[in-house]
C-alpha cells in the first residue's frame, strides 16, 4: 500500500529543532503542507520562512487550552506526528517525583491529548496516519533515563491498542524507533548530580542524525508500513529483549558501567 503525501495536512510536533524540524523538512520536501508545533515560535517562523512548514503553530501541548487551539488552527490533519518529548538523566534514587511527571506530561499526556483531539476527524473520513516517535528505551529500559524509558513504554503500549482499534475505520499507526540521534534533548535536558556526569560522558557518542530519522519515518509513511526501526542495532534490541532479556540485562550494564 502506498500513501501519496502530495497535498496532505501534516502535524509535527516538537518541529522547533531537532528530529521534528528535519522532519518538517522532509515532509514538505515529500509535497505535504506542514503544520509545525512546538514551543519555540521564534524557530517555527524560521522553519516557515525557509520553506520547511506551511503554518507555524505554537503552544505547549501539556497545557489543555494549548492543545484545543492548535487542533482546532490545524483543521482536518492526514497525518499527526507525534514527536515532541523530554527526558531527565540520573539513577532512579535521584530523579525527583516532579521530574517523572513532567516528562510523562510530554511524552505521553500531551501526546495522548492531540491525539485524542484529532481522532474523531480521521474517523469521519476514515482516513489518517498516527506517527509515534518512540525509542528502544521504550522497548528496554536504559538507567539513567528511568522517566524517559518508561514514558516511552507508555506510548508503545498506547499506540499499539490506538492500532488496532484505529485500524476498523482506515486509520494507520506507525511507530518509529531511532537509534541515539543528534539533538539537543541530550545537551540541554536536566539531570542530576549523577546525571550531569553521566550526560558528560554521552558527547563521545557516535549518532544518527536527524536527517537519517526523518527520512526512514517517512518513507514508512508513504509505504505503508507500521512500525520502522532505524538502526539494526535498535531492531536487534527489541528482537534480544523478547528472546534473551538476561543477556540484555548483562550488555546494557557492561556499556552503561554498572556495577563496577
Amino acid at each position: 500500500m502506498s500513501y501519496d503525501l502530495r497535498g496532505r495536512n501534516v502535524l509535527v510536533t516538537g518541529a522547533s529543532r531537532g528530529i521534528g524540524r528535519a522532519l518538517a523538512v522532509v515532509f514538505a520536501r515529500r509535497g505535504a503542507r506542514v503544520l509545525a508545533n512546538g514551543r519555540d515560535a521564534v524557530a517555527l517562523d524560521d522553519l516557515v520562512r525557509e520553506g520547511g512548514a506551511a503554518v507555524a503553530l505554537p503552544g505547549d501541548l501539556t497545557r489543555e487550552d494549548d492543545a484545543r487551539r492548535v487542533a482546532e488552527a490545524a483543521g482536518p490533519v492526514d497525518v499527526l506526528v507525534n514527536n515532541a518529548g523530554v527526558t531527565f538523566y540520573g539513577p532512579v534514587e535521584e530523579t525527583p517525583e516532579e521530574e517523572v511527571r513532567r516528562v510523562f506530561e510530554t511524552n505521553v499526556f500531551a501526546m495522548v491529548r492531540l491525539t485524542r483531539l484529532l481522532l474523531p476527524s480521521m474517523r469521519e473520513r476514515r482516513s489518517g496516519v498516527v506517527v509515534q516517535i518512540s525509542s528502544p528505551s521504550g522497548r528496554r529500559g536504559f538507567p539513567m533515563i528511568s522517566a524517559y524509558s518508561a514514558s516511552k513504554g507508555a506510548m508503545n503500549a498506547w499506540s499499539e491498542a490506538l492500532r488496532t482499534e484505529a485500524s476498523a475505520y482506515g486509520v494507520r499507526v506507525v511507530l518509529v524507533y531511532p537509534d541515539v540521534t543528534t539533538s539537543e534533548l541530550y545537551q540541554t535536558a536536566p539531570a542530576s548530580i549523577t546525571g550531569q556526569a553521566f550526560r558528560e560522558g554521552l558527547r563521545g557518542i557516535e549518532r544518527d542524525p536527524p536527517e537519517k530519522v526523518a527520512e526512514k519515518t517517512v518513507r514508512a509513511v508513504e509505504r505503508g508500513r507500521t512500525e520502522v526501526y532505524c538502526t539494526a542495532r535498535a531492531r536487534l534490541l527489541s528482537l534480544l529483549c523478547g528472546l534473551a532479556p538476561g543477556i540484555v540485562d548483562w550488555a546494557v550494564a557492561r556499556r552503561e558501567g554498572i556495577g563496577r
